[in-house]
């Protein structure tokens, strides 16, 4: 699977799970759509808006290690550009919708099919540029969800590099 494929699959399982979980807690929910800056989901619940910004990650590094680093939350990855623009963006548009900024983060263990989903508000985040995601931090974040079974997950979305199978090729290769 292509990586740009792999990681849109993976990002649209998680805005859906999330979707899921917080409309089987009480929240009414609305997609926003692919070209909404910052968030995904628009909800309410009490008489309150939210809107949520989700974040969805294999559980392991490419080398097949327990993912242990933060995850980017409004975080602008071009050089020269102002580091917080991303944060003051999602500070603007939760103003503009009177809504209250929050986060949630999918993490997927594709080969058992597995998925978590932490979530809090942004207000609450030390560095409102990323979500901490330590074995220690994960144990403090609130869960919408814990060790779920899903069918829907797709062995292709691993991000785990399979070397032996380029060795495979290679030496089956004919040799000239």
């Amino acid at each position: 699977m292509y990586e740009n494929r792999r990681k849109t699959a993976i990002a649209r399982f998680g805005e859906t799970v999330v979707f899921k979980h917080l409309t089987e807690n009480g929240y009414k929910c609305a997609p926003l759509g692919d070209y909404f800056p910052c968030f995904d989901i628009e909800t309410s619940k009490d008489a309150k808006k939210y809107l949520v910004s989700v974040k969805t990650r294999n559980h392991t590094t490419d080398k097949n290690d327990e993912k242990t680093d933060c995850y980017n939350l409004f975080y602008k990855k071009k050089k020269g550009d102002d580091l917080d623009a991303e944060v003051k963006k999602a500070e603007d548009i939760a103003q503009q919708r009177n809504a209250v900024q929050m986060w949630a983060a999918v993490r997927v263990d594709v080969e058992r099919q597995l998925y978590d989903v932490y979530w809090g508000f942004v207000a609450e985040l030390k560095n409102k540029k990323q979500i901490p995601m330590s074995p220690n931090d994960r144990r403090r974040h609130k869960k919408l969800a814990e060790n779920v079974f899903d069918p829907r997950i797709d062995p292709a979305w691993s991000n785990v590099r399979r070397r032996s199978v380029v060795r495979e090729v290679r030496s089956s290769a004919p040799q000239i």
